[in-house]
């Protein structure tokens, strides 16, 4: 009898090529740790779905954040490494960014007396508008535009390494155009307090719901403090439904740019988010030695707020051996990040069987709850079609994905290295 992804999760992991080092983040479904590749010594962010969350809804969520990176790929996009399965434990090896999210970020120059620089304003902003819109332009290997919208968008998602790299993470509940398990109208992902209202209320929404986004996380790096304010979900979609997203001081360059970014209506946001960077690039006068400048001081920014907590995570990665012999591994033992067209086959292949097997307890279930009835045919079909939704997510939500519904609780930090640490 054939099992469930879920029944077949090992409940002792980490005896494969990844060494799990130091714990990140534990959400609804999946847990992640810095790790060491046993193949090449390097370190990477290692998402895995716990044996109670490995349901075919959240193993669809880290397939199509496994597609999307094995497609894409920009300096401003964190990588996707590897994904498979270590003796029926699925698991997703990303790029691990040592640093901090960027609503870390914000909160310690809030907590400090810090602010961004006009320069690392412009660098972080226009790092963030270039790889989105290298996720919006992506195409599959047909060539075929996959209309991708991130959805979820937030600080919690955005990475500044302590070199002043910045790069945006988490597409695990990204929607793709041609993705069988999309999200229908009417249903919700992401975090609300970012939402564009046609995204908050479930209407069809295209990559210009992830400009709005880009606009809060514009006035939030901007005044230290959210959009909306805080509050629970039912009382920012109140906001979003009535009232107009606050301005920002007048006398700020970024002033036009971030009102054009949240207007309510998405045909008068900028069209791309080429766009938008171009604009907060000109406002903010970010020529190229600018930019370099900003780079340089948006590090000297995270290293000096987070002198001790990188001293203590360097200590902890330090102090960790392998303490049993790997057995034979199964996933690629190259020094180079498994191949993308390996990473695709592998995402749409476990994509297709978590949906066939949602079809088939469907299937099973329809036939013990349909109440009986007269038999008209003698050799009645035994295999009725339900049409169940693959897509369904009883877990509404740093790092989503194979988490709870982020819309559904307060937002928090990013569950995984590459996207930051939670607080325990």
């Amino acid at each position: 009898m054939s099992t469930s992804p879920a029944e077949r999760v090992s409940r002792f992991p980490g005896r494969g090529r990844y060494q799990a080092l130091v714990p990140l983040g534990r959400g609804g479904a999946a847990t992640v740790h810095v790790a060491r590749d046993r193949t090449t010594s390097t370190l990477v962010a290692l998402k895995r779905l716990l044996p109670h969350g490995s349901r075919e809804s959240h193993l669809a969520m880290l397939s199509r954040e496994a597609r999307v990176g094995a497609l894409l790929s920009h300096t401003n996009c964190v990588r996707v490494l590897d994904f498979g399965d270590d003796e029926g434990e699925f698991f997703l090896a990303l790029e691990y960014v040592e640093g901090e999210n960027l609503d870390r970020l914000l909160d310690g120059c809030r907590r400090r007396g810090k602010s961004l620089s006009q320069d690392a304003l412009a660098y972080l902003l226009s790092s963030v508008a270039g790889g989105l819109h290298a996720a919006h332009e992506l195409r599959d290997e047909s060539g075929k535009a996959l209309s991708l919208v991130h959805r979820d968008l937030t600080p919690h998602n955005i990475l500044v390494g302590y070199d002043g790299t910045v790069k945006v993470a988490d597409f695990g509940v990204a929607k793709i155009e041609v993705d069988s398990t999309r999200t229908r109208t009417g249903e919700v992902k992401g975090k609300m307090a970012y939402m564009a209202p046609e995204q908050a209320l479930g209407e069809p929404l295209d990559r210009r719901a992830d400009l709005w986004a880009l606009g809060a996380i514009v006035h939030e790096c901007v005044t230290l403090e959210r959009m909306w304010g805080e509050g629970t979900d039912v009382e920012l979609m109140r906001k979003i439904a009535l009232e107009a997203p606050p301005r920002l001081p007048s006398e700020s360059p970024l002033a036009e740019v971030y009102r054009a970014l949240v207007a309510r209506a998405p045909s008068d946001r900028p069209a791309t988010a080429k766009e938008a960077q171009t604009k907060i690039e000109s406002a903010l006068q970010a020529e190229e030695a600018a930019l370099a400048k900003g780079k340089a001081e948006l590090a000297t920014l995270v290293q000096t707020l987070f002198e001790t907590e990188r001293t203590e995570m360097e200590s902890r990665i330090a102090g960790t051996h392998d303490i049993t012999a790997p057995p034979p591994v199964v996933a690629a033992t190259t020094s180079e990040p498994a191949p993308r067209s390996k990473l695709l086959w592998l995402a749409v292949a476990t994509t297709a069987i978590a949906g066939l097997v949602i079809a088939s307890k469907a299937a099973t279930s329809t036939a013990h709850t349909a109440p009986p009835t007269a038999p008209s045919n003698p050799n009645p079909n035994p295999n009725p079609n339900p049409n169940p939704n693959p897509n369904s997510n009883p877990n509404p939500n740093p790092n989503r994905e194979p988490e709870p519904e982020p819309a559904a609780s307060p937002p928090q930090r990013a569950p995984y290295a590459a996207e930051g640490r939670r607080d325990d």
